[in-house]
């Protein structure tokens, strides 16, 4: 797990703050993380996919990828149990957030009252997984989530890197949205059509052309195992 140690210093302040060109500069646009109006406007969105997707008024949320917890923040505002995971550092992160890697999230049933979470969103966050990190990420990710997997993801400019390598601005994998459907389909999810709706629906599936959104429903066997495993 020594990559994981590695990004995980890599992904801290100096990322979020833009200092490490090394990364693409991380978030360099100056004010990016009290801009609270794209927050807002992307909790919303947010928001508005799960009540249209598995019409939840409430939902439990886990922001995998949260930085310094802005959109948690933000929908805890409007009324979610959100909770947010980063793998990097930050003391400037506020809010009710966990340090951990996405290979091994630090939430377990009977933890803060949630076995599992309604909503999993992992934004701009399964390109920088190596791609052959990628299936126990997926696995874990199966495991959080209750109902609905939120993603953005790079689909221009494919290209896969192992762990040994890496991709342009630290991103070792971008495919076309069908080969990143087959793909996250393998770790216990499945695809409606209903889900070409998001770009509709503006921030955060909007933000630009290398920045697609898919929404998957955890695959029933996988939630029947996980009633077992919980012995509700």
């Amino acid at each position: 797990m020594s990559l994981m140690r590695d990004l995980s210093r890599a992904y801290g302040s100096r990322y979020n703050d833009g200092e490490d060109v090394g990364l693409g500069g991380g978030y360099a646009a100056p004010g990016h993380w009290e801009n609270s109006e794209r927050w807002r406007r992307s909790a919303a969105g947010v928001l508005e996919a799960t009540r249209s997707l598995i019409s939840t008024r409430h939902p439990s949320v886990l922001d995998v990828g949260c930085g310094r917890g802005a959109m948690v923040r933000e929908l805890r505002a409007l009324g979610c149990r959100a909770f947010g995971l980063d793998i990097g550092f930050d003391p400037q992160a506020k809010g009710p957030l966990a340090v951990g890697t996405v290979t091994s999230i630090p939430f377990q049933p009977g933890q803060i009252r949630l076995a599992i979470f309604d909503v999993v969103v992992a934004l701009d966050v399964l390109e920088h997984v190596p791609v052959d990190y990628l299936p126990q990420v997926l696995a874990e990710l199966a495991r959080v989530t209750g109902r609905l997997l939120l993603v953005t993801v790079p689909t221009t400019r494919p290209h896969l890197a192992l762990s040994s390598e890496v991709g342009p601005r630290h991103h070792y994998a971008s495919m076309p949205p069908e080969e990143w459907a087959i793909a996250i389909g393998t770790g216990g999810f499945f695809q409606r059509t209903k889900a070409c709706t998001l770009p509709e629906i503006g921030p955060p599936f909007a933000w630009g052309e290398d920045n697609h959104p898919l929404a998957f429903w955890r695959t029933l066997a996988r939630a029947n195992t996980l009633v077992r495993e919980s012995g509700a």
